[in-house]
């Protein structure tokens, strides 16, 4: 109780001492702000007064600014002559020109509200990728740790879609890292062990053969025999996922059948539905014991039952000397 009536009498004392300096509208703005009492009878019989001085001053009210009595608050008897009522969306500022106050209204313009609006587009799925129309070679090389599909004759590369169920490209049948269709030459940089692999594939053009491989003897610094240095073996397929994400057609690195006589493709204790390719394991190995160098064969592939069908493929190793 104590501090309530001295707050109270705090705040009569700033209004006395308020009433010393400040003009008496000031006086009675302050009360009427702080306590919204009625108003002191001197400043009730200057009011009139002041209301005529400022009308006058004003003139006649702005078409702009709505001053009419129906539309402004029912209880603004009391604060009418130190606040000013304004309309929603009119922004009124108060500022002092040569010792008087001037009220100064501004319109201002609300924004339109708009409605919300659902956009929805309409979004066509993508193209199909084209069918690459160049020739396709018959024989086509890779190298050794390519997977290449039996059904597209793409590339694991390529993605796991594309390998499976893609439409057939052509680049990489036409050139790569060790292959070139123009010279039908592959180019092996084998280690110090002087062992070179590749993959040949052989497309089967929607027909089914008998797929007859041969090897010259190596030509170089020496003359090696081919049946000591060329192996071929075909490639075995399997179904699977193989701790990959789709299921499809794979050749087993682990089962390797040595060709030894013509293979009919696609063969009858590996078929695969679909088969348009058949890849073959060529590997080629110069001797240590052998001058380094430059060693070039060439792979004859035929088919017994199309004489038409006959491919011939350049082999070049390079061996190097042992300690290079």
């Amino acid at each position: 109780m104590w501090n309530v009536n001295r707050s109270r009498r705090l705040w009569y004392c700033a209004i006395v001492v308020g009433c010393a300096v400040l003009p008496v509208d000031a006086v009675d703005a302050v009360a009427a702000a702080g306590e919204r009492k009625p108003q002191t009878a001197r400043a009730a019989a200057t009011r009139p007064a002041a209301d005529e001085s400022r009308a006058a001053s004003a003139g006649p009210p702005s078409a702009g600014v709505a001053q009419s009595p129906a539309s402004r608050p029912a209880d603004d008897g009391v604060l009418s002559d130190h606040f000013t009522w304004v309309p929603k969306g009119v922004a009124s500022r108060t500022r002092r020109v040569s010792g008087a106050t001037e009220r100064v209204t501004v319109r201002t313009r609300t924004p339109a509200t708009r409605p919300a609006t659902l956009t929805i587009q309409r979004i066509d799925p993508p193209a199909p990728e084209p069918t690459d129309e160049r020739p396709r070679p018959r024989v086509w090389c890779a190298a050794a740790g390519e997977h290449v599909s039996p059904i597209t004759g793409n590339l694991l590369r390529d993605g796991h879609l594309q390998y499976e169920a893609g439409p057939a490209r052509v680049a990489h049948r036409i050139g790569n890292e060790i292959w070139n269709v123009r010279d039908k030459t592959v180019r092996l940089f084998p280690g110090s062990d002087r062992v070179g692999k590749f993959l040949l594939v052989t497309e089967l053009e929607g027909r089914r053969r008998r797929i007859e491989i041969r090897a010259d003897d190596l030509d170089g610094p020496r003359v090696l025999p081919a049946e000591a240095c060329v192996r071929i073996w075909r490639l075995w397929y399997v179904r699977g996922r193989y701790g990959r994400s789709v299921d499809g057609w794979w050749d087993e690195p682990l089962t390797l059948i040595r060709l030894r006589e013509p293979l009919e493709v696609p063969p009858p204790d590996n078929g695969v539905a679909g088969q348009t390719n058949q890849a073959f394991l060529v590997r080629v190995q110069v001797p240590r014991g052998v001058f380094a160098g430059t060693y070039r064969t060439t792979l004859h592939v035929r088919d017994l039952d199309d004489p038409a069908y006959a491919e011939d493929v350049a082999v070049e190793i390079t061996a190097v000397a042992r300690g290079q």
